[in-house]
């Protein structure tokens, strides 16, 4: 990965932080989570094979309901968006400022 496609990766990551921080623990929208998905998959392509095998086990794609027919939009769990949110800023050497809460 070159340093342009890195710094554009960093930007697209920082801009899914507002509407994810925004959700709350409401669900998100099903777009926000195919955005992160995509996400994922292009940080994964960047690494060494040995790096990819690692970080997609550990690092689980979100699983996105597509609505039919205009209904049920807000598909995405708040706490898997803020999950591969985090996730995806340490990969790509950022220490994320929204840590998800432990649910002790």
């Amino acid at each position: 990965m070159t340093p342009k496609q890195e710094r554009l990766i960093k930007a697209q990551i920082r801009g899914l932080r507002p509407p994810v921080i925004a959700s709350g623990d409401r669900n998100c929208h099903w777009t926000l989570g195919q955005a992160l998905n995509a996400l994922r998959e292009t940080v994964l392509n960047g690494l060494s094979e040995e790096e990819r095998s690692i970080a997609s086990t550990g690092m689980p794609p979100i699983e996105v309901r597509v609505p039919r027919d205009g209904g049920g939009e807000f598909t995405v769990p708040p706490r898997e968006a803020l999950r591969l949110l985090c996730q995806l800023e340490e990969v790509m050497g950022g220490t994320s400022e929204a840590e998800p809460e432990s649910s002790d």
